[in-house]
């Protein structure tokens, strides 16, 4: 194996490494509660709090999620019509 092998190997496992370690963090899987099964957006705040909204169609409102639960830790109603909201950010 000359030099330039072995470069091309340590630049491809110094690439793949972080995915790799990302990857075990996001194997957790939680099913959503029934008034959460139309979500078309999420977002995570610093704190860790996941706040998700339905499809248009739904109640104008945000839902706090805890995934260690597994249910809706608040809602917030918005005055606002719920037209076919798509996205949520912080």
């Amino acid at each position: 194996m000359n030099k330039t092998h072995l470069f091309h190997i340590l630049l491809l496992l110094t690439l793949i490494a972080p995915y790799d370690t990302q990857a075990q963090h996001l194997r957790r899987r939680t099913r959503l509660p029934d008034n959460l099964k139309e979500v078309s957006g999420i977002t995570r705040l610093p704190n860790g709090d996941l706040w998700m909204l339905n499809d248009g169609g739904n109640a104008p409102q945000l839902f706090r999620f805890d995934p260690e639960q597994g249910s809706i830790a608040e809602t917030l109603t918005l005055p606002a019509p719920n037209r076919d909201w798509e996205d949520l950010q912080f």
